[in-house]
């Protein structure tokens, strides 16, 4: 349910349950009323006065031609600046500003920020941040933070910070710090904290029991088992430092030197 009030400014966006009554604390004046209820689209047109109690029902309702009408008020690329408020959220335009559900976030063209108790999605990109208790994932680029207990996906480059309890993973390029049980990352610059951390290739920071990279390595690798197919410039500190070609310093009961 959208909310429009004369200018057509968006004042409220209302995700209704069937059966369920629902108040909303409106200025006098007069608002339009829209229900996408797919496939079917209705519309009201309503006046309040100072002091009324409005009680609008579905027979104030009348349907709308779906390919004339725009329930955002405008064309395709106009984004949503506001709050949105309910159980699930699936999204199929761009969103500016915060989805806030029950379930979970679905953002199929982008957003801002998304907050959920189970998981986040959004199938582009991410200009604010993902938080949640479960999944987060985002398809797209952004500069973000990834907050959650469990798992953070970051399909392309990512800026920012990634914490979670359990998984972290970035397959693009990682300009960020990715703190959990293990992480993942593309090409990295930045630091990765953790038990397990590994990467293709990188500058920056790896800390954790298990380091690896897979490339090119340029920066400082702490841990119990510190693995570089090629490390420059910097060292590796652990019990045990493997490096194919090396042309930094390692300090460590074993190391190899190609």
């Amino acid at each position: 349910m959208f909310i429009r009030n004369a200018d057509e400014q968006l004042v409220a966006e209302v995700y209704k349950v069937a059966g369920r009554t629902i108040e909303l604390g409106l200025e006098p004046g007069t608002y339009q009323i829209h229900f996408d209820q797919e496939p079917a689209k209705f519309k009201a047109d309503i006046v309040i006065e100072d002091g009324q109690r409005f009680s609008l029902s579905s027979e104030s309702l009348y349907a709308l031609d779906p390919e004339s009408t725009t329930l955002r008020g405008g064309d395709d690329e106009n984004d949503l600046k506001s709050l949105a408020l309910g159980i699930v959220e699936n999204r199929k335009r761009p969103y500016d500003g915060v989805q806030l559900r029950q379930v979970g976030n679905r953002a199929a063209q982008g957003t801002d920020t998304q907050i959920s108790p189970f998981f986040n999605i959004s199938d582009c990109d991410v200009s604010g941040g993902q938080f949640s208790l479960g999944v987060n994932k985002a398809d797209g680029n952004g500069k973000y933070v990834q907050l959650n207990l469990e798992l953070n996906v970051a399909e392309k480059d990512f800026k920012g910070l990634q914490l979670a309890s359990f998984i972290n993973v970035t397959q693009g390029k990682m300009d960020d710090v990715q703190i959990g049980t293990a992480n993942f990352g593309g090409t990295m610059d930045g630091m990765q904290l953790s038990t397990i951390n590994i990467i293709q290739k990188g500058l920056g920071s790896q800390i954790g029991v298990v380091n690896l990279s897979g490339g090119r390595f340029q920066g400082f690798q702490l841990g119990t088992l510190n693995f570089s197919n090629r490390l420059v410039e910097e060292l590796q500190v652990g019990v045990i430092n493997l490096a194919n070609n090396m042309d930094g310093w390692g300090s460590s009961m074993r190391r190899r030197r190609d």
